[in-house]
């Protein structure tokens, strides 16, 4: 393709995360590899001047299919989403997620059947 060429991409689903979206990442197992994380982060604001200021995030989980399209399943509020990645492999056949936050927490959630995740453990780095 040449540069001066363009190719026509379109919009197919949106949604409104309110927080800043830093991270998407899809399931890589079947039978849910329709299902996506989105993880964001928001500041907040101060309410005095020598108070730090408060980073929190959240966790969508969602799917995508011909018969439903973008569909929310759970919303995880957490503190402020740095990354996240699933496992390449199943481990004892679950879906694992590790997630780092800004609290300098690893976090590991499964994916279960009803298409939910679970903290399953997560480790406080010091």
């Amino acid at each position: 393709m040449k540069m001066s060429e363009s190719r026509n991409i379109s919009t197919l689903f949106s949604f409104d995360t309110e927080y800043s979206a830093d991270s998407v990442e899809w399931c890589p197992h079947k039978p849910n590899q329709n299902v996506f994380v989105c993880a964001c982060y928001h500041v907040k604001e101060k309410q005095t001047w020598d108070e730090p200021r408060k980073r929190v995030g959240r966790i969508f989980l969602f799917s995508i299919t011909p018969e439903r399209g973008l569909t929310l399943h759970q919303t995880v509020n957490t503190a402020a989403v740095l990354d996240q990645k699933w496992c390449h492999y199943k481990v004892a056949g679950i879906s694992l997620l590790g997630v780092v936050n800004a609290l300098k927490k690893i976090e590991v959630y499964k994916l279960n059947n009803d298409i939910q995740i679970e903290l399953l453990s997560f480790y406080e780095l010091q």
